[in-house]
């Protein structure tokens, strides 16, 4: 075994993993670009249907506009009603009795594995699985085992377990595929 970490999760890792992955990464801003387009395209299309149906007509000028800013205001704070939702979503989890995330999670990274072991799951995957890896300033390591699934990775925990610089170059060598974010 070449590194073992013994890392915790808190809510706010959790939330600002899936806010980076739905926001910040690659993939992330071409799902919110094609939801975007999305939206614009049926309210375009409820304007031409209502305009085909009703014809020209200044009855008409309340809804087009009604249905113009309620598409401005959801595409200015899509990011603040992004995380909202997701607040809720942990929060609805909880009630439930279970998190969506492991709090305490042990992590062993061999020289053709990692293995992940929490209370009651045990994670086991190849280097080769990795899809990428994706630093986040100095905050956190995410290492993609699939395209929605990682790692979340606390550079601060690893710092004091680790020496984090070599730990990155030793991934970075199992996985070329680094991407580095702000």
């Amino acid at each position: 075994m070449r590194y073992q970490l013994h890392l915790s999760m808190t809510e706010e890792d959790y939330l600002n993993f899936n806010y980076f992955q739905a926001m910040e990464s690659e993939q992330g801003k071409k799902m919110l670009m094609k939801s975007r387009l999305v939206l614009l395209t049926i309210m375009a299309a409820a304007v031409l249907l209502m305009v085909i149906i009703i014809g020209l007509d200044s009855f008409l000028i309340p809804y087009v506009s009604l249905m113009v800013i309620i598409t401005v205001i959801y595409m200015a704070f899509y990011k603040k009603i992004f995380g909202r939702s997701l607040r809720k979503q942990i929060l609805k989890t909880k009630k439930a009795g279970r998190l969506p995330y492991e709090p305490e999670v042990e992590y062993e990274f061999y020289e053709d594995k990692v293995v992940a072991i929490a209370p009651e799951t045990r994670t086991e995957f190849s280097y080769r699985q990795i899809e990428r890896i994706c630093v986040v300033g100095e905050r956190y390591i995410y290492v993609y085992n699939s395209s929605v699934s990682a790692l979340v990775l606390s550079v601060s925990q690893i710092r004091q377990q680790v020496n984090e610089e070599e730990f990155l170059q030793f991934l970075t060598e199992k996985c070329p595929n680094v991407e580095h974010y702000q």
